[in-house]
């Protein structure tokens, strides 16, 4: 039965060394490294806890593959951060023609298998995904598995960096305090943790977090639009 596994492989060639990294469907994530033309040396393999306690406390209900692939992407950013810049083999999702032996992992004897899958990862066809998130997404879809939700350009994300104004907002309403206008208006608005408010008179407006968002969009399409640079 083919094994279906995402990773990749970075290089670097001033220092003449290469790092692979793939996670199986199984949930185990694999690493080898060392020097260019040479046998790389396989690092003991990473499996998720799950896999070998799926009935402890804490565990129960954990997607087998969450810490595997969260472990992919930090292995990814250590190697850009270490220099190891150059793709011999872009992120990308492969079919291997072995089958993964996780007894033997489970029971300590990882090193044929190990060997065999890598191997097999290094003879793939790869098809590059583009990038590292672009293939784990493919992955999952592959597998059946939630993921996280295509960027969108130009929409706000989590790791976003806020303006100062912005920044100074959201302490406010850490704080459970509302947000208002700094000038008295006929039309108002009122923000706090629970949503966001219109209000002329006695009239009020209350906006849920869809009807939020495309304000927002609105008003952020507006001030580009009338910018005078």
């Amino acid at each position: 039965m083919p094994t279906m596994v995402v990773g990749f492989r970075l290089g670097s060639d001033e220092r003449g060394r290469q790092v692979t990294v793939f996670v199986s469907q199984a949930g185990v994530l694999y690493r080898s490294a060392g020097p260019y033309g040479r046998r790389p040396v396989l690092s003991r393999p990473e499996v998720s806890p799950v896999v070998c306690f799926p009935t402890t406390k804490g565990l129960v209900g954990e997607q087998p593959l969450a810490r595997p692939i969260r472990s992919l992407r930090e292995q990814h950013a250590e190697c850009l951060k270490h220099g190891l810049t150059r793709e011999l083999i872009p992120p990308a999702v492969a079919s291997l023609a072995v089958e993964e032996d996780l007894p033997a992992v489970l029971e300590g004897r990882p090193r044929l298998p190990q060997q065999k899958l890598t191997e097999a990862f290094l003879g793939a066809a790869h098809r590059p995904a583009g990038s590292l998130e672009e293939a784990i997404r493919q992955f999952q879809t592959v597998l059946g598995l939630p993921h996280r939700p295509v960027p969108v350009k130009g929409r706000l994300g989590p790791g976003t960096p806020l303006s100062p104004r912005a920044q100074a907002m959201l302490r406010v309403l850490a704080h459970r305090q509302e947000l208002t206008p700094q000038r008295a208006m006929e039309v108002s608005w009122t923000v706090n943790g629970a949503g966001v408010r219109l209000h002329a008179g006695r009239a009020k407006q209350v906006l849920d977090r869809a009807a939020a968002a495309e304000l927002h969009a609105a008003l952020t399409a507006w001030l580009r639009f009338t910018d005078p640079s």
